[in-house]
């Protein structure tokens, strides 16, 4: 943006805030400046929630955009059908423009779009009064996914169902090539029923034995999805609704009751299990069984050794919090998911699964657990002179040792990783080993002591860019000026630490 003033006045304007996917802290706006260079002006829309409250602590004006007076009602229907070479008399015109919903310019904009695509002109009021009877966005989306059902479903029977089920019931949204494939048939055998059904019967056949499985053809999708082409939008490649209407719309048509809607969300469970391991199935499958109460079945997934390791390394966050969910519904307790490795850590060969359980055990209260699959590991590095993964290894049982009292041994081990990192040159390790010491210093009382190593360990992470290190350190360093009564100073680190926070979706530090 600096840059790109320095040539000239630059006005960027960005629709729908409220619109963007929830990841990365993208609704807390951490990917937009909070500062705009002199000669940028920037204009954005958004809802009522978590991007309009971020924008309100920048201090930045905001204005509400009032509904459609009659006149501004007439010149969009005048405006929008022109474009189309579309007129109404100006009877219809006034019709239109009298009706209070009409003032809702995304109501107005459906409707006309609606009318513009009527060919029986002389049908044309009864097409008004029609659509004029839904007095809300979703009503007049309820009216059009009836119209959908009637012109597109002569070759697919159900298909706009099934096809607004799934993208509901989506956590993203749906890539078109899984569309077609969720929305697919046999040629050689059509049972009756949803996708899932038809999908069951296809690939088990009626004598057990494996069928030809083909997606959807595109001829039978393409016109639906042309109508549709306004009402959804391409995030990534997903395409998912473009505004919350036609969602409520969807749910309140084919999905009304809460039992409806987890049985929506185990068939996309189903039809993401069965693909391959990667990145759509690991975002996915846990989120579909998690919103479907499938408790048993997330448990046992969640305790797969491969998923667990997939799942960890795309958002251990949400592992944990998929843990919790899962524990506070249900008797499942997630130590038992991991007994072996618990019981016998030397067993397991695979010590990235370790080091992962290691995290999890410590971080969700289970520090008896973690210590013992963490001394294991330490064993290990000894044993094999990895002493990269050794000084990890010492700083993450000090953690637990200091979490239990003992701080003399915690301290022992946080001084031979420092001693090790300083003789490897890793400075990520030594800031982190420097950070706890400073802790225990802080435990014992030693709070100028404490700041000092504190001081040491926020240069090391902001000369490594270790943002996840230097929230930590931020968050310890107010707590010892809140303890002083520097109020000020504590509450400016805090902020820093919490934009940190949301620019790495590190909600535990938030």
């Amino acid at each position: 943006l600096h840059m790109a003033a320095a040539k000239g006045r630059v006005v960027l304007i960005l629709d729908a805030l409220n619109q963007l996917e929830d990841r990365d802290g993208a609704p807390d706006l951490v990917w937009l400046p909070p500062v705009m260079p002199p000669n940028v002006r920037l204009i954005v829309s958004t809802l009522p929630g978590r991007p309009l409250d971020e924008i309100r602590k920048r201090g930045w004006p905001t204005t509400d955009v009032k509904p459609l007076n009659p006149d501004e009602r007439k010149q969009l229907i005048l405006e929008f059908l022109r474009d189309y070479g579309r007129h109404l008399s100006l009877a219809r015109i006034e019709r239109i423009a009298g009706a209070e919903q009409s003032a809702n310019p995304l109501y107005l904009r459906v409707l006309l779009d609606e009318l513009r695509l009527f060919g029986e002109h002389e049908r044309l009021d009864e097409r008004i009064d029609h659509y004029l009877a839904a007095k809300t966005v979703p009503e007049l989306y309820r009216k059009i996914l009836s119209r959908w059902e009637a012109d597109y479903e002569d070759d697919r029977p159900g298909l706009v169902l099934d096809a607004m089920t799934a993208v509901w019931a989506a956590r993203r949204g749906l890539s078109e090539a899984e569309i077609l494939e969720i929305l697919g048939s046999d040629d050689r055998l059509r049972p009756r029923g949803g996708w899932l059904e038809r999908l069951k019967g296809l690939i088990v056949g009626r004598q057990g034995q494996a069928r030809e499985y083909r997606p959807l053809p595109r001829a039978t999708w393409s016109p639906l999805y042309l109508a549709m082409s306004d009402a959804l939008v391409s995030r990534g490649g997903l395409l998912t609704f473009a505004h919350d209407f036609l969602r409520q719309a969807a749910r309140q048509a084919y999905l009304p009751t809460e039992d409806q809607q987890q049985k929506a969300h185990v068939r996309l469970a189903d039809f993401f299990e069965r693909r391959s391991p990667g990145p759509r199935q690991t975002d996915e499958l846990p989120w579909q069984l998690a919103e479907a109460g499938a408790w048993q079945r997330l448990f046992a997934l969640l305790a797969d050794r491969d998923f667990f390791k997939a799942a960890w390394r795309h958002n251990q966050f949400e592992v944990k919090a998929y843990w919790v969910r899962i524990e506070a519904a249900s008797p499942l307790r997630m130590v038992e998911a991991y007994r072996a490795q618990i019981t016998r850590p030397e067993a397991e060969r695979d010590k990235n699964l370790l080091w992962f359980l290691g995290f999890l055990l410590a971080d969700t209260g289970h520090p008896a657990e973690a210590l013992s699959v963490r001394t294991s590991l330490a064993d290990h590095f000894r044993g094999t002179g990895d002493l990269a993964n050794l000084q990890a290894c010492l700083g993450n049982q000090a953690v637990i040792l200091r979490a239990r009292g003992d701080l003399d041994g915690a301290m022992a081990l946080l001084k031979e990783q420092e001693r090790l990192c300083r003789e490897l040159g890793n400075k990520d390790g030594l800031g982190t080993s420097l950070g706890n010491q400073a802790l225990i210093l802080q435990d014992r009382g030693d709070l100028d002591g404490a700041m000092a190593l504190h001081k040491e360990e926020e240069r090391l992470c902001r000369e490594m860019g270790n943002k996840d290190g230097l929230q930590a350190s931020l968050n310890n360093q107010a707590a010892i000026l809140r303890h002083r009564g520097d109020l000020d100073g504590a509450m400016a680190l805090h902020k820093e630490q919490e934009r940190l926070c949301r620019e790495l979706g590190n909600e535990d530090g938030l």
